[in-house]
């Protein structure tokens, strides 16, 4: 039904104001959790590659994966690790104490330990959030 703008503003001018819900209220919809792809990236020594992420929130608790000395395996590899909202530490280490020779991880589509060129171990830390909900029209 369509009405013209005359007609809604006389229909409208003593309307009263409406009632705001002061108490928050709960979405009924569950958030979901999508894959959140992880790639290790090799580029020399894959051998002395080490690393660890380890959940740091209530979220993530008893979530731990780890891979270690990759042999002869070069380019990107894929890693199977269930992550969910939470945060997270990821530990690269190099056993041989000179960094990763330009390796990489990228988590959803960032990359860490990019810069890890000397040393044993560089620790960097990281965030899952809730995916977004889906729009509807209802």
């Amino acid at each position: 039904m369509k009405i013209s703008l005359l007609a809604y503003m006389a229909l409208t001018a003593n309307a009263s104001p409406v009632e705001v819900a002061h108490t928050p209220t709960v979405s009924p919809y569950p958030f979901t959790q999508a894959e959140h792809p992880i790639v290790l990236t090799l580029v020399h020594w894959p051998q002395e590659v080490e690393w660890a992420i380890t959940g740091k929130t209530a979220q993530a608790t008893g979530i731990s994966c780890t891979g270690t000395k990759y042999d002869g395996h070069y380019g990107p590899q894929s890693i199977d690790c269930p992550l969910k909202q939470g945060k997270y530490e990821l530990k690269c280490t190099d056993t041989a104490s000179d960094g990763w020779h330009g390796g990489f991880m990228t988590i959803d589509g960032k990359n860490y330990c990019d810069d890890f060129k000397t040393g044993h171990e560089k620790i960097e830390e990281f965030q899952i959030c809730h995916d977004a909900l889906p729009i509807t029209q209802k």
